[in-house]
This record gives C-alpha cells, sequence and structure tokens, in this order.
C-alpha cells in the first residue's frame, strides 16, 4: 500500500464554539493521516532469524609449523614455512658436480597436495661450502615470520661456526656467519635442533654434544636476529659421566605435553636388548629438566638404527607426536606415530598409520618431512630416499585422519649403506647399492690383511668396510684417516676379491671407508655369497 496524500486546509478560524469544535477534531484527524505510514505485512519466519543476532565467528588458529630435516643419500631435506605464506614447502640441498658448491631447490605443493612445483633458491660457487662439513636445522631465526636454514659447519680440525641461509621468501641469501667456535669439535656436535626454547618469540638452536667418557651436554644458542649468543659450555643440560651415549640417540622438537609455552626436545633412545626408551627435556629458567622414561618398548620391539624420526601434532589435539618410518631390510618401512596424547604408545601399534611397499625407503637412512601439502589443516608427511644422483624416491604421505594415504614416485632408491645382514636383497637392487671395500694403506704387499688391497699412503693406519649397525655419524673419526671414494667399477679390486673367493657384481659405484678395524664383518661374506649363480663368473672366479 502506498502512503496517504495529505493536504493542509487553511481557512479562518469559526466563531461558534461547536463548529470551532469539530474543526479542531477534524484538525487533529488531518494531522494523524499526514504523519502514520502504511500497514506492514508482519514479518515471516525467515526475516525473523535474519533479524537476529548472528553470532561472531570464532577465528582459526594458525596451524602449528612443522619442522623437520634429514639427511638424503649425500643430500639434505628440509620443510618449513620459507615462503612465510602460513604453508610448508620441502628444501633440497645438493652438492655441486664435485666442486664444493652448494644448490638448494624448493618444493612448492600444489592446491591439491599431490603434486610440487621446483625452483631453485640459492646457487653458490665453486670451492664455497662442503655439505658433508654441514649439519641442518630450521628455524626463524630472524623473526620475520620466513623460517630460514641454519648450518652448524666444519671449519678445521677443532673450529666450528654457525651459518645462516636467511629466507627472502623467494629465495635464500647466501651463507651469513653467526658465530664462531674457536674450540668447538664438529664431529662431537652430533645433533642440533632449532626452535622456541625461552616461550618468547625468538628461535634459538640447541646443540647435542659428546664428551668424553659418555657424557652429554646440551650446548644452548640463543639468536639476537643477526648473530647467536653462545650460552656456555656448562651447557643447558649436563648428563654427567657415564651416562648418555648420542650415537643411540634421535632427537626431535615439539610441544609435546602442552600445546603452548616453549617447545620441548624429545629424544628416542636405544637400551640393550632391542628396547627404545623416549626422554623428555623440558627448558625452565635454570636450564633443561629431563622427564625420564615417558614411555619405552619391550624388549625385542625397536632397534632404532632402522627408525628416522620427525615430530608435528598429526593427530590433531594440540600437542605433538613423534613419527617414525621405520624400515625393514627389503626396502618396505612402516610409517609410525606415537601419540603423545596415548602416553606416546604407538597409534595402530607398530604397524603404524601407513605401508611403504618394498624399495621405497633406506632403513635408518630416509628423511621424514612433516608439513600441511594441502591446506586441510592436518599435518602430511613425505618419506624421502635417495635415488640415483640428484634424484629422491619420494612416499607422499596425505593424512586422512587416524592414517595415512600413501603416493610414491617411479625412482630407484639407492640406500647410503650397504646393509650387510647376510640377507639377499629381496627387492633391492644389486646394481645401484654401495659397496664397501675393505683396504689396507700399509707399504707392504704381503702385510696387508686377508682381502685387503694395500695403497701407497702413509700417516693412517687401516681401511676398512662399514658394520651393518655402525653409522657414517655414529663415531668421531680422525681427520686423517676418512676419505669416500666413488668410482665406476674398473676391476680395481678384482684380484683382492678372488682371492677371497668372493662373487664379482655389477656395481655403479663403490665406497671406500678409511679408519675402520681390519677385519671385515662376516655378514658381507655372507651376503655376497647369496648372489644368484648366473652372476658369477664361469670357472666360479671373481
Amino acid at each position: 500500500m502506498e502512503r496517504a496524500p495529505c493536504r493542509i486546509m487553511r481557512g479562518g478560524l469559526l466563531h461558534r464554539p461547536l463548529i470551532a469544535a469539530r474543526a479542531l477534531a477534524l484538525a487533529t484527524v488531518a494531522l494523524v493521516a499526514c504523519t502514520a505510514s502504511t500497514p506492514q505485512a508482519s514479518p515471516t519466519l525467515g526475516d525473523q532469524a535474519q533479524a537476529s543476532a548472528v553470532p561472531t565467528a570464532t577465528p582459526i588458529p594458525p596451524l602449528k609449523p612443522a619442522r623437520s630435516v634429514g639427511q638424503v643419500g649425500a643430500g639434505v631435506a628440509a620443510s618449513g614455512d620459507f615462503r612465510g605464506n602460513g604453508k610448508s614447502q620441502i628444501a633440497l640441498l645438493e652438492s655441486g658436480a664435485g666442486d664444493a658448491s652448494l644448490q638448494i631447490a624448493v618444493r612448492e605443493p600444489s592446491a591439491d597436495g599431490d603434486t610440487f612445483t621446483e625452483s631453485v633458491w640459492l646457487t653458490s660457487g665453486p670451492n664455497t661450502f662442503r655439505l658433508s662439513r654441514a649439519k641442518f636445522a630450521v628455524a626463524d631465526v630472524t623473526s620475520d615470520g620466513k623460517d630460514d636454514l641454519i648450518a652448524l659447519y666444519d671449519e678445521s680440525e677443532n673450529k666450528s661456526g654457525f651459518l645462516v641461509f636467511r629466507s627472502t621468501g623467494s629465495s635464500f641469501s647466501p651463507a651469513e656467519k653467526w658465530w664462531d667456535g674457536e674450540d668447538y669439535t664438529w664431529n662431537r656436535a652430533r645433533s642440533i635442533v632449532a626452535g622456541n626454547f625461552g616461550g618468547n618469540g625468538h628461535d634459538g638452536v640447541m646443540v647435542a654434544y659428546q664428551y668424553d667418557n659418555f657424557q652429554m651436554r646440551i650446548h644452548y644458542f640463543e639468536s639476537t636476529g643477526s648473530a647467536f649468543t653462545f650460552g656456555g659450555t656448562q651447557g643447558a643440560y649436563d648428563s654427567g659421566p657415564a651416562q648418555f651415549d648420542l650415537s643411540l640417540a634421535r632427537f626431535a622438537v615439539g610441544h609435546f605435553t602442552r600445546s603452548g609455552g616453549a617447545q620441548q626436545i624429545a629424544a628416542l633412545y636405544q637400551s640393550p636388548n632391542a628396547k627404545a626408551r623416549l626422554l623428555l627435556f623440558d627448558p625452565n629458567p635454570n636450564g633443561l629438566a629431563l622427564m625420564n622414561n615417558v614411555y619405552e618398548t619391550s624388549e625385542g620391539e625397536y632397534d632404532l638404527s632402522r627408525a628416522s624420526i620427525g615430530a608435528a601434532d598429526v593427530t590433531g589435539d594440540g600437542k605433538d607426536d613423534l613419527v617414525a618410518v621405520y624400515g625393514e631390510a627389503d626396502g618396505s618401512a612402516k610409517v609410525q606415530v606415537f601419540d603423545s596424547g596415548s602416553s606416546f604408545r604407538p597409534a595402530g601399534g607398530f604397524g603404524g598409520w601407513a605401508s611403504l611397499p618394498a624399495g621405497s625407503a633406506c632403513a635408518g637412512a630416509t628423511a621424514v618431512l612433516l608439513g600441511d601439502w594441502n591446506g586441510d589443516r592436518r599435518v602430511d608427511a613425505d618419506a624421502i630416499a635417495p635415488a640415483d644422483g640428484v634424484l629422491v624416491h619420494s612416499n607422499l604421505l596425505r593424512n586422512m585422519g587416524g592414517g595415512f594415504g600413501v603416493t610414491s614416485t617411479s625412482e630407484e632408491t639407492l640406500c647410503p649403506r650397504w646393509p650387510l645382514t647376510g640377507m639377499p636383497l629381496a627387492g633391492g637392487s644389486a646394481s645401484k647399492r654401495p659397496l664397501y671395500v675393505k683396504i689396507d694403506n700399509r707399504r707392504r704387499a704381503h702385510d696387508a690383511p686377508r682381502g685387503g688391497v694395500p695403497i701407497q699412503r702413509p700417516g693412517c693406519d687401516r681401511i676398512g668396510a662399514q658394520r651393518a649397525d655402525d653409522r657414517h655419524t655414529d663415531h668421531p673419526e680422525p681427520r686423517c684417516g676418512f676419505r669416500l671414494l666413488r668410482r665406476r667399477p674398473r676391476g680395481a679390486h678384482e684380484s683382492a676379491l678372488r682371492r677371497c673367493r668372493r662373487v664379482s657384481v655389477p656395481r655403479s659405484r663403490a665406497r671406500v671407508r678409511v679408519g675402520l678395524s681390519r677385519r671385515l664383518p662376516r655378514g658381507a661374506l655372507q651376503l655376497l655369497h647369496n648372489v644368484p649363480q648366473s652372476a658369477r663368473r664361469p670357472g666360479g672366479g671373481a
């Protein structure tokens, strides 16, 4: 209905009272009619719902950053928010072609998280950086919202330094020196981790440092935004003598017993009889307090040398869990989740949240990278194993809530060490696995032990094959006694192999390791004898 038209009639004032009263009444009615609007329709239920107050949505808190670092063959892989956009990326660090250079490529996940696009963020010149002399961590040490790469670098016999590769959001700046350690032995710094240990928003670095007599201290380096301040050799934690062998520990950083505040350090530690126990180091004003025996497996359940670990909140309860890729001899693996909400008992048992097929992983040498690849606010993972050359074999693990969906690439894995188990390869590639050859470098050929090949180089005593339970980083070695050679096999060790009646197997690469025991591990002989008969030469020779 339309508003009624209004007209005001002006006329002379009537002198008779009745007429005046009637005129007053009519004027009143006309005034009301002029000011009143037409009646409105009754509001419907939908109108009432729209008119009711709409509650303000609670903002979704940002997903906690998932950071991880792992060795991949001769390279390094890391995950973090390098762009500063609240999402996760993967950085792959590779050495140049024997020229001591460095290339860092960053993989950006697609919107669905199923594929990655790769771009180069840094390329250094020759003789600028040797990747084998660096141990890495990821943290935002500049407090600009973008994760940086931190490297503890071996500069000389007893000198180390911290280098920082700043992220600009689209590239990494060349390495900047943030700390010099004149009497800081790189081989003793077995593990470095980074995080917000003070709860003040500034990331720092912790270094697990091995002293003599199995004494371990955790050193703290605080970031000022342009340099590291060393907290002193007394450390934030001191285990005391005969208490801690760092070769038996794997470290990770996260919020394990709380959802905020200062981050904690978790350490899985190998006990005798194939038992593993979990330790937590909790920051306080006096340093780090040890929470001992948080969780422990039963005897015979866990060989930590076959596991690679990381930490992130994959269960979505606000506290970080431990994620482990537990490798088998045939290159298969179980992806296990130690649930912090269930006292770190493995969710789903040791069978884990997913299984990787044979030839997909290297036991103890697979990088566990964590991050939200597809933007669904669930922490995913990527188990990366080394392949030939600079290639990597990727096992993309999408978090389905209670399990991981697995998508693997087709590259053939090339594990960085021979398993030396005495068992058949069972799915591994005999032509691409490295062979450790025992060599003695004494000057007289007849002094060489059985199976040895003498080389003319004084100053170092022995070269030997590596055992199955021995890792490259487990024990410090004299600098003069370590050399890693990669070469195409052209029969250089054929005579020695023939003397030991070992079988010659075609291999793309051979590795020689210096400074180990003279005796060749028994498993190596068994392993080489398990080669199929078709690989043997006529007459049974090598």
